[in-house]
Order: C-alpha cells, then sequence, then structure tokens
C-alpha cells in the first residue's frame, strides 16, 4: 500500500509542476501579447534598455501645409528619407540605390529626423499638433 501511496503523491506533484509552468508560459505569452499590442512591437536596444521606436503611422500624409512646413526645415537628404521612407513607404536599400548612397548614409538620415521629429519644439514650429 505504501508502494501506491508514493507512486500517486509523485505523479500528481509531477503533474502540478507541470501545470504551473504551463500557466506560467501562458501568462508569458499573454503579456509579451499585449506589449506588441501596446507599442507595435518595434524597439530600439540600447545597451541593456530597450526604447520603442517612434511610430510614424499617426502623421496626417494628407495635410500639404505641414509637409511644406518640414520640408523648410529639414536638409535635403533628411527630407528625402521622409518622403521616400514616410510618405512613400521605400525600403532602405532602395532609398540608397535611388539615391547612388549607402544604406549607412540612408539610415543617418532617418536617425536626424528622428531626433529631430522628437522636439516639442521643433513640433510647435512646423505647425505639428500630434
Amino acid at each position: 500500500m505504501a508502494t501506491y501511496f508514493n507512486f500517486t503523491i509523485r505523479k500528481r506533484l509531477i503533474d502540478l509542476i507541470r501545470k504551473q509552468t504551463r500557466d506560467n508560459d501562458h501568462t508569458q505569452e499573454a503579456i509579451s501579447e499585449q506589449k506588441t499590442q501596446l507599442d507595435n512591437g518595434n524597439h530600439l536596444r540600447r545597451k541593456e534598455v530597450t526604447y520603442p521606436v517612434v511610430n510614424f503611422s499617426d502623421l496626417p500624409i494628407n495635410d500639404p501645409y505641414l509637409w511644406r512646413n518640414l520640408k523648410s526645415e529639414l536638409t535635403e537628404n533628411q527630407w528625402k528619407w521622409v518622403r521616400f521612407y514616410i510618405i512613400d513607404d521605400m525600403a532602405v536599400k532602395d532609398i540608397a540605390i535611388q539615391e547612388n548612397t549607402t544604406v549607412d548614409a540612408v539610415k543617418s538620415w532617418g536617425r536626424q529626423v528622428r531626433a529631430i521629429l522628437r522636439n516639442a519644439e521643433f513640433r510647435k514650429r512646423v505647425s505639428w499638433d500630434v
């Protein structure tokens, strides 16, 4: 009889551990899914910290006044990045080929524009109320 009890208790403990592991996995998946929905799943990783990437989907594409103001404030290459990457939705590699430059140069234009667009004073200056 002792063998039976030991066997039953052991199997039930193993089942309990499996259930808790499965619940933890499901919880982690749910947390990950919620994070993806909240910040669009895009992150910039620097060292040990991750930052959500700036989301340009709320940018008013059909506002010519905003685009004229923005163009007047940016350099020619920065404007090329905005026009091709944001408005025309081109890949960085395609922009580099079209402009006869390197991919790293195009990425640099993008970094410059992102830094400029994060500045609240700049956004006021170009009448961007996002």
